[in-house]
């Protein structure tokens, strides 16, 4: 074996070895020593000061607490916002865990032999892992079959484990009581201001959906929605809002469309156009549905180019970041977020409970 040794260095490739420590610990010593001659800062909360104050001084020029803010208020926003979203995310995922070390109690088992039980134990055939090799062979090519077929049944062992899991947290869900007082502190009237709705603005039940037009979960929730307005009548309202993923390349232009076409009152045509599968969202597919929706077409495209459709989509989705929705579809019940569209009618039951009226569902 051949080492290589720096010219001029008498060492061998052992001494150098072990004299890696000795240079990272100088390091480290000079890096500390380097922070204690910097002058001492406190991360602690300061007085706010006021907006004439002065904060800084470069020469005699006096730099003003209003200017520092004007530079910073947008980021701070931001940060406020990713702050609330992460809160949330984070009590959601104690939420299902709570619900799981709840359902292990109840079973009288401890959590890992109750995810043993209910999530780790799948079980894949060896057709499926031959019908999956024959799909995806080009993806091992060089392997061996015994090795390809190995590595497909873990993936899909892993799908499947993924996807029982998730069903068993939408049961749980369902099946439990749970309010967050979090999101409620946070939440104004999502239902308040202009939007798109169907039903009395007097009901009792608002609902209101954050959605994007190119989300597959989101067409699939629409059935479902339908059904529930059908089903209690008077009693429920939808509130629509804007919510399109930026992963999502055509979802904010169809946004755009369905502003435009609310302002032609044809929003809910639309609407259901949008969500037609298979349905083109690029400019020349959604021109040809305001022509099919009959909308006046001058007005649709001077609409698209207008700044307004778009700020108006902007402000929903500004709402929906306060309340915590970083995913579509995101329902709310009277302010109340329930963790996926199968809850709705359940959902709806419990408001009617809470504000004092009738349960039963409006008969047809």
């Amino acid at each position: 074996m051949r080492h290589y040794v720096r010219p001029g260095s008498n060492s061998t490739p052992a001494q150098a070895a072990r004299s890696k420590p000795v240079i990272r610990l100088c390091l480290r010593l000079l890096l500390l020593a380097s922070l204690a001659c910097q002058p001492p800062f406190s991360f602690g909360r300061v007085p706010q000061p006021a907006p004439e104050d002065v904060v800084a001084r470069v020469n005699g020029e006096p730099i003003t607490a209003a200017r520092l803010d004007a530079e910073i208020r947008g980021q701070l926003t931001q940060l406020e916002d990713q702050e609330r979203r992460l809160r949330q995310t984070i009590l959601l995922k104690l939420i299902d865990n709570l619900l799981l070390e709840q359902a292990a109690r109840k079973e009288g088992a401890s959590l890992e032999d109750y995810l043993r039980r209910h999530v780790e134990r799948v079980a894949v055939s060896d057709q499926e892992v031959a019908e999956a090799y024959q799909r995806s062979r080009d993806r091992f090519l060089g392997a061996l079959a015994p090795e390809a077929k190995y590595r497909i049944r873990r993936d899909l062992e892993d799908h499947r484990r993924s996807d029982t899991l998730r069903r068993l947290l939408e049961r749980l869900r369902r099946e439990a009581t749970v309010t967050n007082h979090l999101l409620e502190g946070a939440v104004a009237d999502l239902a308040a201001g202009p939007a798109p709705s169907l039903g009395s603005p007097g009901a009792p039940v608002n609902i209101v959906e954050f959605c994007d037009f190119q989300c597959a979960f989101c067409r699939q929730a629409q059935p479902v929605i339908r059904q529930a307005l059908a089903k209690w009548g008077p009693k429920a309202r939808l509130v629509f809002r804007h919510f399109p993923l930026p992963r999502h390349p055509h979802a904010f232009e169809a946004a755009k469309a369905a502003a435009c076409a609310e302002q032609q009152g044809r929003f809910w045509e639309v609407h259901q156009a949008l969500f037609t599968e298979g349905q083109d969202l690029s400019t020349a597919g959604l021109a040809a549905l305001a022509r099919a929706s009959n909308l006046r077409e001058a007005d649709f495209t001077e609409c698209l180019k207008d700044t307004g459709a778009g700020e108006r989509v902007r402000r929903d989705i500004e709402l929906g970041r306060k309340a915590g929705v970083d995913g579509t579809p995101a329902i709310f019940v009277n302010g109340r977020r329930i963790a996926d569209v199968g809850q709705l009618d359940a959902a709806i039951q419990e408001a009617l409970r809470q504000s004092g009226q009738p349960e039963a569902a409006e008969v047809r």
